[in-house]
């Protein structure tokens, strides 16, 4: 068996292969990143190909292709620049084992970008470089993480307290995203679970049927929305001292348009002296946290930068609709999608007997499951009007002509929610007779 990807999908889908019979010896996962090639700065087309009985399987993620900042030019810059994603010891200094970025010591580092990675960056860079200017598009909505420490005692009484904890929080979890009634009981109890407009991007069981219910739902969710991002706002003001700065990192926007962030150090950076932000300077270095390209605009072999060829010559790139596959636990929904792969393998090997065997959906299968996506899609479209992000392919997503509008629609998340999703799939495999699925012997 070969897995393409080695994350934290490529390894679950190892596991519950290993689970469903598969020796572990023979399994191989391969991934580019041990090539130590960074994709934006040496892209290659690479064609895979295997001449012997195999089972091949993509976990190629979803924020895995590195986007540069849009500036003309930006590709013939010499000087010294790297993206996040693919960090530059060699430069700043330090390893991944070494935090110490002595080598940026009497530097003066330009940082692209205020998102995730910049929320994460910016902290640590302020501790060595002699400046750093933050060059922001969009304040980032950042909200107190609150980390604790997990007490061993209180684990060990009201956590793993029986089998199958982990998926009663996860359950938890996914129920926390609704407009009606949480649980009484919040077990995860982060600021995911107290941010109910958060639906927006994970999707609700009681969100619109139809595009004429949109207009009114998304008026819904931002009403819900306000209160918290109001507190986000009077943060920024309470952590940062220069009334002009923060008015700079204010977020006007809806929670649900940009990834939720949570760090406790990010706005008070702001405070010090070697930090400066939304002017011209030069700099040293130029360090780029401008994200990823959005997962919808890629399918698993186009995400992989691989030529993907099946039966007949037909590429995977231009059969299959893009796909996105985000949600608010992503780990917890590649490990549902291995479980599934794994029940499909075992009885595909189970009805074959020993003998060789090929598995494919059938045609009437896969456009059947393309039209429950759509159906459910419309609770997804409150995206379609936020700041542009890769939620909403930076804004193409509303330019999209009419006859796109239904692909884009099938390559959204489950419309209805996570836990709707799982019992779908989870009775389909009850009924045990692998409807819609083809195991060619």
């Amino acid at each position: 068996m070969l897995i393409v990807g080695a994350g934290w999908g490529g390894i679950q889908y190892a596991v519950r292969m290993i689970q469903a019979g598969i020796p572990a010896q023979k399994i191989q996962i391969i991934d580019p990143a041990a090539t130590s090639i960074c994709p934006f700065s040496e892209q290659r087309d690479m064609y895979l190909g295997i001449d012997i009985p195999a089972v091949r399987r993509f976990s190629t993620g979803v924020l895995n292709r590195p986007k540069l900042p849009g500036v003309p030019g930006i590709l013939d810059y010499r000087g010294e620049m790297f993206h996040t994603s693919c960090w530059a010891y060699d430069i700043t200094g330090g390893s991944p084992k070494d935090p110490s970025l002595d080598k940026l010591n009497n530097k003066t580092v330009a940082i692209i970008g205020t998102r995730a990675s910049s929320v994460q960056v910016v902290p640590q860079l302020t501790r060595w470089c002699k400046h750093l200017y933050v060059i922001q598009q969009t304040p980032a909505a950042v909200d107190i993480r609150d980390q604790r420490g997990t007490d061993e005692r209180w684990f060990k009484e009201e956590v793993d307290r029986c089998e199958g904890w982990q998926r009663e929080r996860m359950k938890n979890f996914n129920e926390h995203f609704t407009l009606g009634d949480p649980p009484s009981l919040n077990l995860v109890d982060d600021q995911w679970t107290r941010a109910p407009s958060l639906v927006g991007i994970a999707g609700n069981s009681n969100g619109p049927k139809l595009p004429s219910e949109i207009v009114a739902y998304t008026s819904k969710l931002i009403k819900i929305d306000t209160p918290r991002q109001n507190r986000i706002r009077a943060q920024v003001d309470k952590q940062v001292k220069g009334p002009v700065t923060a008015e700079k990192l204010k977020p006007w926007y809806p929670s649900f348009c940009k990834r939720p962030l949570f760090h406790d150090d990010y706005l008070a950076t702001f405070n010090k002296d070697n930090v400066v932000g939304n002017e011209e300077y030069k700099a040293d270095i130029i360090i780029c946290a401008t994200g990823y390209r959005s997962p919808s605009t890629e399918t698993h072999a186009g995400k992989a930068n691989l030529a993907m060829i099946g039966k007949n010559g037909v590429s995977m790139s231009t059969e299959w609709p893009r796909q996105s596959g985000l949600g608010g636990n992503y780990a917890f929904t590649l490990g549902e999608y291995a479980k599934h792969a794994a029940y499909i393998l075992s009885e595909a090997k189970r009805q074959a007997n020993g003998k060789p065997f090929a598995v494919a959906p059938t045609a009437e299968a896969a456009e059947n499951w393309a039209q429950l996506v759509l159906m459910n899609s419309a609770a997804m479209a409150v995206i379609v009007g936020c700041t542009l992000g890769y939620y909403n392919l930076e804004g193409e997503l509303a330019l999209l002509p009419v006859e796109y509008q239904a692909i884009a629609a099938w390559s959204t998340l489950w419309g209805t929610g996570m836990e709707d999703w799982l019992d779908v799939i989870e009775k389909w495999r009850a009924v045990g007779r692998m409807d819609g699925i083809e195991v060619r012997i």
